[in-house]
């Protein structure tokens, strides 16, 4: 008798910890559509279902937390094959959100980078995202927005009103990176140094 209580006990608390975790449908949808910049700065319309121009494949990053703390990586997606559902959205994905409670507005966060680069564990929950990731080819960000987790077995989707989304309707631009000055400094130093170097022979 006492084993069957306690185990009973354990699936109640296992229960409880499982529903207050907040519970979302990462995915977007027709008013929030994956896009591509090309070099020229025109964008290129929805991304197809193809691997990106430098062969590298694209990635979508979820972060969310409390609003007034940090962002915490939730989940990513490489959006290749079966996980393109049509040219400019992803497939939907049912995540369980670790330290994000349901049942209120949380902040969010979703950045679209390439395999390449580096996903910081945290972000800051305002002010602007990390731009671009460390090895970064792509980045691009839906800005930051806040939606309701699901506390049941549902996941409402993060773009969604069952989710109460402030996710502003527009596409998110994956852009090429510009490197930094200091990189662009060091590639022409090298640049020089080859010059004199071939001068001298």
């Amino acid at each position: 008798m006492k084993k069957t209580l306690l185990t009973l006990a354990l699936v109640a608390v296992t229960a409880a910890t499982s529903f207050g975790q907040g519970k979302i449908l990462f995915g977007n949808d027709s008013l929030h559509l994956y896009t591509l910049q090309g070099v020229g700065g025109d964008p290129s319309g929805p991304i197809p279902v193809s691997p990106l121009p430098s062969g590298l494949s694209l990635v979508a990053v979820l972060y969310g937390g409390p609003s007034g703390g940090s962002l915490a990586l939730q989940t990513a997606l490489t959006l290749t094959g079966a996980d393109w559902l049509t040219d400019g959205r992803q497939a939907n994905k049912n995540v369980i959100l670790t330290g994000v409670a349901g049942g209120s507005a949380q902040s969010f966060l979703i950045v679209l980078t390439d395999s390449g680069a580096v996903r910081p564990s945290t972000l800051p929950a305002s002010g602007s995202p990390i731009n671009p990731f460390p090895g970064a080819t792509y980045f691009g960000s839906s800005g930051y927005f806040t939606a309701i987790p699901g506390t049941s077995l549902s996941y409402p989707g993060i773009a969604t009103a069952a989710a109460s989304s402030t996710w502003a309707a527009g596409p998110v631009v994956a852009a090429p990176t510009i490197p930094e000055p200091t990189s662009m400094a060091l590639a022409g130093l090298g640049a020089a140094s080859l010059l004199l170097f071939r001068r001298r022979k």
